[in-house]
């Protein structure tokens, strides 16, 4: 919960463009993914239940595949 006078579009502004993002397999764990126009794919999320998915340097958000 979040007790503020500023206006919500301050606190959460909207993003200029939608973002689409795919369900994919990587190596065996499914990632939500962004696919970027130049091909590549940036991870928004694992989703997995192995905790050792989520320690795993090439599967963390943000990461270009």
């Amino acid at each position: 919960m979040m007790h503020t006078v500023m206006p919500m579009e301050v606190i959460f502004p909207a993003r200029e463009q939608s973002i689409l993002l795919k369900e994919m397999p990587y190596n065996g764990v499914n990632l939500l993914v962004e696919q970027l126009p130049d091909g590549r794919k940036r991870i928004e999320r694992i989703i997995s239940s192995n905790p050792q998915d989520f320690l795993n340097p090439q599967m963390q958000p943000g990461t270009m595949i």
